[in-house]
């Protein structure tokens, strides 16, 4: 008498997203970098921009042209520019300090499909870096634009060449055009931008050399394209990040500068970041942890 015998493959359970999704979240929130750059960017945030409003109603009236381009809600999101920097090393750090560790490994052990992860990091950047943005903004708003309110001046007019102004910098609400659109697309840009660099550490898999490159990215670029003719320069120095930005925390279209309007600027990031995405994506597919 014979029997049977049946042999089984022996294949890794398919993990479910949902399981997936919620370790991502729990690595993004026991780790202390991950804390300390959303800090880093919160305290930038406000700060600079408190900061900003306070200089700006110290120096009022001392030059036309920045008394005749300035913008109440610019002022008051002037933060924008220097906590870049720390959402963009916690995009990088959302990838790399798994590979730094080494515990890409287990990670993909456990969730053979590593399009899952990839996705999980994602959402769970994108949505911590949407709701310290808000928060941060909002704070950033109201504080900036109560330093601008608190200097009245005398009620009097300062004339400036062919323009007179108030003695004192104006201010604005809410429900003011253009303020909730600015404020509106600066969260927009930050997420694009941490999901940027996010592709970038998919990318290059290293913490140093992916924030090199998004340093690169964001202040020489700019640099090397503002010194190319004239020609050159307006047609590719709006497509940069730092001059998208630019537009993006601005309630009114910013004169004498080349510049996208402030959803087309926020299509072009979100552009950027699904093309590094989807790169990494491919990558990631072929090549060994």
């Amino acid at each position: 008498m014979t029997m049977a015998t049946s042999s089984k493959t022996n294949v890794a359970p398919k993990a479910h997203f949902g399981n997936v999704l919620r370790s991502e979240w729990i690595k993004f929130t026991s780790v202390r970098s991950t804390m300390w750059c959303l800090g880093t960017f919160f305290l930038l945030m406000v700060g600079f921009s408190a900061l900003f409003c306070a200089i700006t109603v110290n120096q009022w009236a001392k030059h036309l042209e920045e008394v005749i381009n300035f913008d109440p809600v610019t002022a008051s999101l002037a933060g924008v520019t220097m906590g870049s920097l720390a959402i963009g090393v916690l995009g990088v750090l959302m990838v790399t300090a798994e590979y730094g560790s080494g515990s890409i490994r287990s990670t993909f052990a456990a969730v053979p499909r590593r399009s899952q992860v990839l996705i999980a990091k994602v959402l769970v950047l994108a949505a911590s870096v949407g709701v310290v943005a808000v928060v941060a903004e909002v704070i950033a708003f109201f504080l900036g634009q109560a330093i601008l309110g608190s200097s009245k001046g005398h009620g009097h007019f300062i004339t400036l060449g062919p323009v007179t102004v108030a003695d004192h910098p104006p201010s604005v609400s809410l429900s003011d055009p253009g303020v909730v659109s600015a404020l509106g697309a600066t969260v927009s840009y930050l997420v694009c931008l941490a999901l940027l660099t996010a592709g970038l550490g998919f990318l290059i898999r290293h913490t140093a050399g992916a924030i090199s490159a998004f340093v690169g990215i964001l202040f020489p670029l700019f640099l090397l394209v503002v010194l190319l003719p004239a020609a050159f320069r307006d047609r590719l120095e709006k497509f940069l990040p730092l001059q998208i930005q630019q537009s993006v925390v601005a309630s009114k279209p910013l004169q004498g500068t080349p510049v996208l309007s402030t959803w087309h600027g926020i299509v072009v990031m979100a552009l950027y970041a699904a093309v590094l995405l989807g790169v990494g994506a491919v990558l990631l597919e072929r090549r060994d942890a």
